[in-house]
């Protein structure tokens, strides 16, 4: 995808968002700005939302595939991944921590208790988009762990990102919103929309991360 289409399709702040993140090393700074949201199962209806065939990964090759696609290396040994392909080749992935999880980048814990999960990296191939694909990864992983006995998923999309923002709203309930700024082992973060953080600040963040707890709310 060129970078016209890029910024026309993401939105300018995200393309920027994303380079930076690329140039500059997650342990020196990072800040974003989470819209955080829960999949809303009663609104999965209808579909296939993409001619993809959408699957969990059970095999060595597909969750290397998915690493490959999402750039994410999925370490979390409860996390589960969803791999979507056209024709048998890779369009696009998901990762879904099931129960807490840490985002490392940004210093952030996400509580969600016991029965929680949370989608912490989904992306299309570029080219693949506009194909209805995110959408087909978020309705099958939802409706996968649905039928685990886990609680609808949250998901948490910057709000620069304009592609993901437009898809989750389909199906996503606002749950509120999140700013975080990582500058070394130093955090400082907000919350607005009811949700509830253990702290604003915290000079070691990999010893005491600021925890975003959403268990309440499943």
């Amino acid at each position: 995808m060129g970078i016209v289409k890029k910024i026309k399709t993401l939105g300018f702040g995200f393309v920027f968002e994303r380079a930076f993140e690329r140039i500059v090393p997650a342990w020196m700074i990072r800040f974003c700005s989470l819209a955080v949201y829960q999949i809303d199962t009663g609104k999965l209806t209808g579909g296939p939302f993409s001619s993809a065939t959408v699957k969990i990964c059970d095999s060595a090759q597909e969750l290397e595939d998915l690493r490959e696609v999402t750039f994410a290396d999925g370490e979390e040994s409860s996390a589960a991944g969803f791999v979507a392909k056209i024709d048998g080749e890779v369009a696009g992935g998901l990762w879904i921590a099931l129960g807490d999880y840490m985002d490392d980048d940004l210093g952030l814990s996400c509580l969600l208790g016991r029965g929680g999960s949370w989608i912490y990296s989904a992306r299309v191939d570029d080219a693949y988009r506009r194909q209805g694909i995110y959408s087909h990864l978020m309705a099958e992983s939802a409706r996968s762990r649905k039928d685990a006995g886990y609680s609808a998923p949250f998901i948490g999309v910057s709000k620069l990102n304009k592609g993901s923002h437009k898809a989750i709203q389909r199906f996503g309930t606002p749950v509120g919103e999140v700013f975080v700024i990582r500058l070394g082992a130093m955090v400082w973060a907000r919350a607005k929309g009811g949700l509830d953080l253990n702290q604003t600040l915290t000079t070691q963040c990999a010893l005491r991360p600021i925890q975003l707890d959403l268990s309440e709310k499943i």
